[in-house]
């Protein structure tokens, strides 16, 4: 997507494709079949109700996917088995009591999702864990699992049983953090005059930064011209952005919010899994709106001289800068606005990529952009 957000010709893009991939499945769409009983709807009838039901959650589902898929395995692009647990325990899914929806069960719907759903050398196939799910194969599972713990129970068809189960099931548990519009962030917080003059004041140097922390593909070749997660999370890790309130998951989470959906995953799979700069600068934002980022008056109060000084501090444990409840980490209320705390992110960015105890020079933007340039180039093409 190039949009300024998500639109919905994207989301239908989205769900066409992973239909299409679905009906490819020919088990799956016998067990449909089979699951719907004597009903009198023709086949074109039933599987067209189960699409416009898919199409119906398709946003809360793949916001879903890719919260849970975060806290799995080194790929947060796919689903591996710990992390399906972990989504069906925290919707509250598996039930001893049932006869069709144990633990037991939900472990082996996954691995009939996860199996039989490419041809051998296709560009899915390529991209493909076999281990995980990819995001329509998660799509298969809900639909399965919602015959076992609503449709064999309550003699729902299908589509009435996949609704049931998102409606009254999985969504009054899944955490808040798994039901994040990523949009309303775009709209309500970053797209204003204000941050587009700090971003815009900022470019040559951010993008410097963005530039030099390119990384090659796993699998070897050039360095591609966006940024994967694991470049991102170098600067995450090189800058000290990590605290008790902002970790890893999260830092995981303000990468992959902050990309465009894309109809097709194994189309361009590099450049799926990758951020470009604009995506870049929105992470910045979701970093700085997830962390504790003190104020001049709080410095100020506390003998700090600067920013830089007070997250040394803090790095020390030293620290004596009390959080506010606005400031208490992902899901708190915000209330300061965007463009003020990226600002106070920045200046903590920039002078701890550019901080070395063994050569205390004076910090210098101009020095540190040199700096990322010579970077750079020294992790050549």
């Amino acid at each position: 997507a190039r949009a300024f957000g998500h639109t919905s010709k994207m989301a239908n893009k989205m769900i066409n494709v992973d239909w299409d991939r679905l009906m490819a499945k020919d088990k799956l769409v016998s067990t449909m079949m089979r699951e719907w009983g004597e009903s009198p709807l023709t086949q074109e009838e039933k599987l067209e109700k189960l699409k416009t039901a898919m199409s119906k959650y398709y946003n809360k589902v793949v916001n879903m996917f890719d919260y849970f898929a975060n806290l799995g395995s080194n790929n947060p692009y796919q689903m591996s088995l710990n992390a399906f647990t972990s989504c069906m325990e925290e919707c509250r899914i598996p039930d001893n009591e049932s006869p069709f929806c144990k633990k037991s069960d939900c472990d082996t719907l996954f691995i009939v999702a996860k199996s039989g759903s490419t041809q051998k050398g296709s560009k899915l196939d390529k991209i493909k864990d076999d281990n995980c799910l990819l995001r329509f194969e998660f799509f298969e599972v809900i639909m399965r699992i919602a015959i076992a713990k609503v449709g064999k129970v309550n003699g729902m068809d299908p589509a009435d049983s996949f609704e049931e189960m998102l409606e009254k099931v999985i969504l009054k548990n899944l955490p808040s953090s798994a039901q994040v519009d990523r949009d309303n962030f775009r709209m309500n917080r970053l797209y204003n005059e204000e941050c587009d003059e700090l971003f815009t004041e900022n470019l040559l140097l951010l993008r410097s930064i963005f530039t030099a922390y390119r990384c090659r593909p796993s699998n070897g070749g050039l360095r591609t011209k966006n940024l994967s997660i694991q470049g991102y999370l170098e600067i995450m890790d090189r800058a000290c952005m990590y605290d008790e309130k902002f970790t890893l998951q999260e830092a995981r989470l303000s990468f992959l919010w902050s990309r465009m959906h894309t109809a097709d995953e194994s189309t361009d799979y590099l450049k799926y899994t990758a951020m470009t700069f604009t995506d870049f600068m929105e992470a910045l934002g979701r970093v700085a709106d997830m962390k504790m980022i003190a104020t001049r008056e709080e410095l100020a109060a506390h003998g700090f001289e600067s920013r830089f000084q007070w997250m040394l501090s803090v790095e020390s444990g030293e620290s004596t800068i009390p959080r506010r409840p606005s400031a208490m980490g992902q899901g708190s209320a915000t209330t300061r606005p965007l463009w003020e705390k990226v600002s106070g992110l920045l200046e903590m960015l920039y002078e701890r990529l550019y901080y070395n105890p063994q050569n205390l020079k004076p910090f210098s933007k101009d020095t540190l952009r040199k700096m990322m340039i010579k970077q750079d180039k020294e992790r050549g093409d």
